[in-house]
């Protein structure tokens, strides 16, 4: 039966310090500015830059601890900045004009974050390009380097990560030993780890941080090495790895636990923090090893702190936690008194918290603890409140799922009447969603209902539906669709088996030949050898000697000639076979095609959506793993461009499988938002391909942009997984950046896609589109294309006709790849409204 359990693992990417800083910390900082602005009044001019300078430094501290006005303080900062530079140019400081700069990078960078502002990112990386060109000048590694590193960062936020990538490089190129704050290398390190975290490359990213941590170590620098540590005992969970996890967890909690006795009260705060959420991290990793007890040891042991401090927020969110995990534990033990007790615990600070989708969870939790324990009326009650919770919040997923509960739990009590309404509003609330794995429940236990009721023909026929959604999630025709393109997974296979029969046959026939000649040379000499013979020892019957060697000889020949001549008709038999067999997979590939090409939006539909756009589709196969696609309802048109996992058969494969969930997602859904229908997308894939984050199952998946226009409003909604939306107004380029997890299994996985909403305007141009095109290798030196070139050349065109766009980036894209072969899909949507 599928049943949720909420079970929250705390696993921590970075180090977080939950130290609380008082107001007396504030005051630290602004008396400090109130100091040096006394001294600025006296300061000669050489002085000037240096403690301007330092005031920005400060408003950047106080901003992280002014919660009600952080905008304006680091507005103050950037004023001073500017300042700052205007007197280090006077004293012809390089490193003073430099350090200025980098310092409103990093402000810029903080504001693009907090106001949600590209154009602030953009001059962030300007000026901290700006910074670096200045520090380069000067001996100051350490500043140069923390320059590179709020660059990286920048380039992060854009999704530019091959950019990032290459930052980090030219920074740790740099003679570091010159440096006199390691931490900063340390810095770089980390973030490079944590870019290719970001594009899913774990090898490059373990790589890394395992440079991380012996640099770190090096320079004894523990902060580092926890850090280190900690991401790599987090990536190796999420690979599967679990014992490789926990001694990563476990290395770093050794480290947290010996600074826990620091003489620095901060350092002893933020230690024991850490030590507490490594504890959580390693109590969830034994669960899943099966050691229940070490499990819930580590588990108490985490408790404990927080309990120290029961008043303070975050201490209540993750006692709430674990007190859920440790229930899940003795859930999982059969001890459901104490899984009861414990998430009564957590459903105590939920409600203190206020925290309604954590109260659902604990009420979901103890009702299917209280079913377990035939505590059916208990069961009832946990159930009916979750749900008047769920209704309230309309919350459909949930409230599928809970009624299909319910019914459970009255199909136990043989109340089975009763069982049958909660069955059925489910499956119409499922059904409305389109949640199969809910839908297939409760044709399950409706057919069980009808079956103690007695009425067999309908337990018969709602058992018929089960299998039905059971047997399969997909419509019959792309499942016919799905099996003409599997074909091409044995062609390879068969190339490779023929290419191997081809060359045995050359072999053999090299072979035969060498053969014969060979035996015709030593017949010949045996010819010769009794001729000459015969004639020394027996003149008078070489005659007859010599008929009788020829005779026999010719017979020889004649058997050498038939077998040769048998072998030759075989190898040419298995010739023309594997080539008729060769010719029939690519006649079923190219008709593959044909099916794919059939689903993908025909000439008229996308003039009637998009009367003024292009589309640039080059797969590199014969099938494609991108793949766009388009419709209209409710008087809005949504338009995909996506890009699965590989390319060739497998992307194509995962191509119809995208099409399929979304004709399904957009014809059930009732909120028509882009960020639900790619929180919809994700779950269908999850589920069909079985993904759990287990070591070694398939990771695939796809990358996507997804837009709704409403012509009504003249709104736009854009969602993203990986692939971000650019539009020019007015000749200037605005970038939507996407969320940073594709759809499918990811350690994000759990988070809601962002729903991103404009107002477009008359003449505005807009540019989906897959990663193909700024992948591709050419140019002469077999670089990629890139982002940056690509946005550029968009920027060239974006005013042109849409042909004429399509024909530019056609063309450029022929000139770039030269000689190089095409490496992967290419689809590019573009469309003005």
């Amino acid at each position: 039966m599928l049943k949720q359990r909420i079970y929250i693992t705390l696993l921590i990417l970075c180090i977080t310090s939950t130290t609380a800083f008082s107001q007396n910390v504030a005051k630290d900082y602004q008396n400090r500015i109130d100091s040096l602005e006394s001294a600025l009044k006296k300061a000669k001019k050489e002085e000037t830059a240096r403690i301007l300078l330092q005031i920005a430094k400060n408003y950047l501290s106080l901003a992280d601890y002014n919660e009600e006005t952080p905008l304006d303080t680091y507005n103050k900062a950037i004023v001073y900045t500017d300042n700052g530079f205007n007197a280090a140019s006077g004293a012809e400081s390089n490193f003073y004009k430099g350090y200025a700069l980098y310092l409103k990078g990093q402000a810029l960078g903080i504001i693009s974050e907090i106001a949600e502002s590209p154009e602030s990112l953009d001059e962030s990386i300007e000026v901290l390009n700006q910074s670096i060109n200045f520090l380069s000048k000067t001996d100051s590694i350490a500043e140069l380097v923390e320059s590179y590193n709020k660059l990286i960062v920048a380039h992060q936020y854009k999704n530019e990560y091959d950019k990032a990538i290459e930052i980090a490089n030219k920074a740790l190129s740099l003679d570091i030993e010159l440096s006199k704050r390691p931490s900063v290398i340390c810095d770089i390190y980390y973030l490079k780890g944590m870019t290719y975290v970001y594009q899913n490359d774990y090898t490059k990213s373990i790589e890394s941080l395992l440079k991380l941590k012996e640099y770190a170590a090096a320079h004894k620098d523990t902060t580092y090495i926890s850090r280190g540590l900690n991401t790599l005992g987090y990536i190796e969970f999420y690979r599967g790895n679990y014992s490789q996890s926990l001694e990563y967890f476990v290395e770093a909690l050794k480290i947290s636990e010996r600074l826990k006795h620091s003489p620095i009260e901060s350092v002893r705060n933020t230690a024991a923090n850490e030590a507490a959420i490594r504890k959580v991290n390693i109590g969830g990793i034994l669960k899943e090893l099966k050691q229940l007890d070490e499990a819930l040891r580590y588990y108490n042991e985490a408790l404990a702190y927080h309990q120290q401090t029961p008043d303070r927020h975050e201490s209540k969110e993750a006692s709430a936690q674990i007190f859920n995990n440790i229930g899940v534990l003795f859930e999982e033990k059969k001890d459901f008194e104490k899984a009861e007790s414990y998430y009564k615990q957590s459903l105590k600070l939920k409600q203190e918290l206020n925290d309604t989708t954590g109260i659902v969870s604990n009420l979901i939790n103890l009702g299917s603890v209280y079913t377990a324990n035939k505590e059916l009326s208990a069961a009832l009650r946990s159930y009916h409140e979750a749900l008047r919770i769920c209704r309230r919040l309309d919350d459909k997923r949930r409230i599928a799922l809970i009624t299909n509960n319910i019914g459970d739990v009255y199909s136990l009590q043989n109340r089975n009447e009763e069982a049958l309404g909660y069955y059925y509003s489910s499956l119409e609330q499922s059904q409305s969603i389109g949640l199969k794995e809910i839908i297939k429940l409760n044709y399950e236990g409706i057919s069980k209902s009808y079956e103690k009721l007695g009425k067999f023909d309908k337990a018969l026929s709602y058992y018929k539906e089960f299998g039905n959604v059971k047997d399969s999630l997909l419509n019959e025709g792309n499942l016919e669709a799905i099996a003409e393109i599997q074909t091409k997974y044995e062609t390879e296979k068969k190339e490779q088996q023929l290419q191997i029969l081809t060359k045995d046959q050359a072999l053999k026939d090299e072979t035969i030949k060498r053969n014969r000649v060979e035996k015709l040379a030593m017949g010949i000499g045996i010819t010769l050898v009794l001729f000459f013979a015969a004639f020394v020892v027996i003149q008078l019957q070489e005659k007859k000697r010599k008929n009788t060697l020829l005779a026999e000889q010719n017979a020889e020949i004649q058997m050498q000639k038939e077998e040769i001549e048998t072998q030759r008709d075989e190898i040419l038999g298995q010739r023309d076979l594997l080539a008729k067999q060769k010719q029939e997979i690519t006649d079923s590939i190219y008709y593959a095609r044909r099916i794919q090409t059939a689903i993908l939006p025909s000439d008229l539909l996308v003039q009637d959506i998009l009367p003024n756009s292009f589309i640039l589709f080059k797969p590199r196969d014969i099938v494609s793993g991108d793949f766009y696609w388009m419709t209209k309802r409710d008087n809005k048109a949504i338009v995909v461009c996506a890009d699965c996992t590989g390319h060739g058969v497998p992307g194509a494969f995962m191509s119809m499988l995208g099409v399929a969930f979304l004709n399904e997602i957009v014809a059930n859904i009732q909120d028509l938002k882009a960020n639900i229908i790619l929180n919809n997308l994700r779950e269908f894939v999850k589920t069909t391909l079985d993904q759990t984050g287990k070591k070694d199952e398939a990771k695939d998946g796809m990358d996507i942009a997804l837009c709704i226009i409403e012509k009504g409003t003249q709104t736009i909604q854009y969602a993203g997984a990986y692939n971000p939306l650019l539009y020019f107004r007015n000749g200037e380029l605005i970038e939507l950046k996407a969320d940073k997890m594709p759809i499918g299994i990811h350690i994000k996985d759990q988070e809601p896609f962002t729903n991103n909403v404009i107002e477009y305007q008359r003449g505005d141009t807009f540019y989906i589109f897959s990663d193909g095109y700024v992948s591709q290798f050419g140019g002469g030196d077999g670089k990629k294309f890139m982002s940056k070139p690509f946005k550029n050349l968009l920027a060239t065109i974006q005013d042109k006709q849409m042909d004429e766009q399509l024909q530019v980036l056609d063309q450029a894209l022929v000139e770039w790849q030269g000689e190089f072969e095409q490496v992967d899909d290419i689809s590019i949507i573009g469309f003005r409204l």
